[in-house]
């Protein structure tokens, strides 16, 4: 499955990929979701495609 991250900070992205145990195939941006930076999961032509989002509080 390929995951896009959305969000993403510098100190999460080791232990996103830690905890995926080379499972899924990651792409992270430090870019939040928006309707223009939606627009970066074009290029996953694949059956399973999921986004996740992390929010700043």
């Amino acid at each position: 499955m390929n995951v896009l991250i959305y969000s993403a900070k510098d100190f999460e992205i080791p232990y996103l990929e830690a905890s995926n145990n080379k499972t899924h195939q990651l792409t992270f941006t430090k870019e939040a979701l928006s309707s223009e930076t939606a627009m970066l999961a074009v290029g996953f032509n694949t059956a399973y495609t999921l986004l996740c989002v992390f929010f700043d509080l």
